[in-house]
């Protein structure tokens, strides 16, 4: 199968506030970025500062020879265009960086010889032939210049090293049977792990162990064909690809996975009953990682099928289900945090939520707050639509229902005598992504207390007892004292106390008279509670 379309990058957020506890993955909108291509992969450094290889098609159509090699660097957020290298046939398979400016590419050339391209202090250089005659399909940089490839000659899968920038000598591993490795994860210079087809092998202090075949699991169909590996450390690795069953006049697929704890691999397994294939993966940690690749689905007479991209994520060493994208197929995929995931394939972009703004300063008046801030440098490929701000307390984080367009953002009813520290986090159409740094903390000065909740008035003998209870608020500073107060006319008496009720003594019988609470604080009295009606016994 031969998978054709445009080139692609999905750029995948984990959007994660400060109340969620189990981030979920966050895609935008889709967008074209052109240049029809097949078989490209990608590797970060960070959330903007990617670089991706690939095989730009000659024309519309994309065969076996009709490519030629391209990389593209993405820089701040922006990819700067394509750059192609090389002549028709050749081709890149995969790239590793080890910082920014510092990447090695590698594949073959049409004859059948590896090639590999370096990108030294933010330069490229040539396309270079290397010595033997094998393929190289994988390859895994530690360090500027520091990298291992991995790959096949003849019916032998190879490595070979390039040491300060120099390429060594192709290496074959011994195997009992025709093999290939397709991938390699190296956590050091001299720590790495390979896979291809059911196999692997490992590299520990300079040394590469026996290729040895893994056990596969009775619900993988067909041919296993494992197509990347990725380890958070030397011995902890997570492998993908697929299954591959002969079903003229095409080849079914199905998804694959093996993971490696502490050096003991467990069983390559099917992990969904779906057809589909992985063909990245990249982890965070030894229990969390990020897999794309494609779905297949076949028509109705089930001898063609189409393809759309999929990603599937493994938390706490458990694999979701596969959730399909708006894509083409995705080929490549490099996290730099666990929420932080770039991946590429055919056919479209999906923008992702912006990033953080840049918090300013806090200020407070009368129990509102001002929050200035910084549009965020990255915005997901969106414009962003409002900004929301976090307020924190003593009581922890509460989302504020205060939007805004712009800086600055007005938060009201802080209430009084009560300290705080804010958080902006912008959204666009692809949601809200993560929050700002904290402001500076602000404190809002104490009020006069709320209103006090009138009760029951009971009446008596030419007198009222009032009841009520504390106000919602006490304005930031202690309630020291209550008045109740019953009015008619121009005559006005009232009783004080400490607690929830008294007696108002000295009304006249027969009168009707309107009762009513004040509470006080140090910084004064409080407005009017509801009133009731009473009228004293004689």
């Amino acid at each position: 199968m031969v998978a054709v379309a445009t080139c692609a990058v999905l750029t995948l957020g984990w959007a994660a506030p400060a109340l969620a506890s189990n981030p979920e993955p966050v895609f935008g909108t889709v967008q074209s970025l052109g240049l029809t291509s097949s078989g490209t992969t990608i590797a970060c450094v960070d959330a903007t500062d990617c670089t991706a290889v690939g095989n730009a098609c000659q024309g519309s159509v994309c065969t076996s020879f009709q490519t030629t090699p391209f990389y593209d660097v993405e820089r701040a957020g922006t990819w700067e265009g394509r750059v192609v290298v090389g002549t028709t046939d050749d081709v890149l398979n995969d790239v590793s960086c080890s910082d920014a400016n510092d990447c090695t590419a590698v594949g073959q050339e049409g004859s059948g010889r590896a090639i590999a391209i370096t990108e030294t202090g933010g330069t490229w250089g040539p396309l270079n032939v290397l010595p033997g005659v094998g393929n190289l399909y994988g390859v895994s940089c530690t360090a500027p210049g520091d990298c291992t490839a991995v790959g096949m000659d003849g019916n032998a899968p190879t490595y070979e090293v390039q040491t300060a920038g120099s390429w060594g000598l192709e290496t074959e591993l011994p195997n009992d049977e025709y093999g290939v490795f397709k991938s390699v994860s190296c956590t050091d210079a001299t720590d790495c792990t390979a896979v291809g087809y059911d196999d692997y092998a490992t590299e520990t202090k300079g040394t590469w162990g026996p290729v040895t075949a893994l056990p596969v699991a009775g619900n993988v169909s067909g041919y296993p064909e494992l197509e990347s590996v990725s380890c958070s450390t030397h011995l902890d690795c997570t492998a993908v690809g697929q299954g591959l069953v002969a079903n003229p006049p095409y080849f079914a697929r199905w998804a694959i996975t093996v993971t490696e704890a502490d050096g003991t691999w467990g069983t390559v397994t099917a992990p969904y009953s779906g057809q589909g294939a992985f063909d990245a993966v990249t982890c965070a940690d030894a229990a969390d990682c990020v897999a794309v690749g494609g779905n297949d689905t076949p028509d109705d007479n089930g001898d063609t099928f189409s393809t759309v991209g999929m990603y599937a994520t493994m938390s706490s060493g458990s694999w979701s289900s596969a959730t399909s994208l708006a894509t083409g197929e995705m080929t490549g995929a490099s996290c730099t945090a666990l929420t932080t995931c770039t991946a590429v394939g055919f056919g479209v972009v999906l923008a992702t939520v912006p990033g953080a703004p840049v918090i300013g300063e806090a200020t407070v008046s009368h129990g509102h707050a001002e929050v200035s801030f910084t549009s965020p440098s990255y915005d997901g490929g969106e414009p962003i639509t409002s900004y929301t701000v976090l307020k924190s307390s003593s009581l922890g984080y509460v989302v504020a229902t205060t939007t805004c367009t712009a800086t600055p953002c007005e938060v009201k009813g802080l209430g009084g005598g009560k300290s705080f520290t804010f958080e902006v986090e912008a959204t666009s159409e692809s949601g809200s992504g993560p929050p700002s740094a904290p402001s500076n903390k602000v404190s809002t000065p104490a009020t006069v207390p709320g209103p006090p909740r009138i009760g029951k008035v009971t009446r008596g003998n030419a007198s009222a007892t009032v009841h009520w209870s504390a106000p919602l608020t006490n304005g930031g500073a202690t309630v020291t004292g209550y008045t109740a107060t019953a009015w008619h006319s121009n005559e006005a008496l009232s009783c004080t106390t400490s607690k929830f009720s008294c007696t108002i003594r000295g009304l006249k019988s027969g009168k009707v008279y309107r009762v009513w609470v004040v509470a006080k604080n140090s910084v004064g009295r409080s407005p009017r509670s509801a009133s009731r009606s009473v009228t004293p016994l004689r």
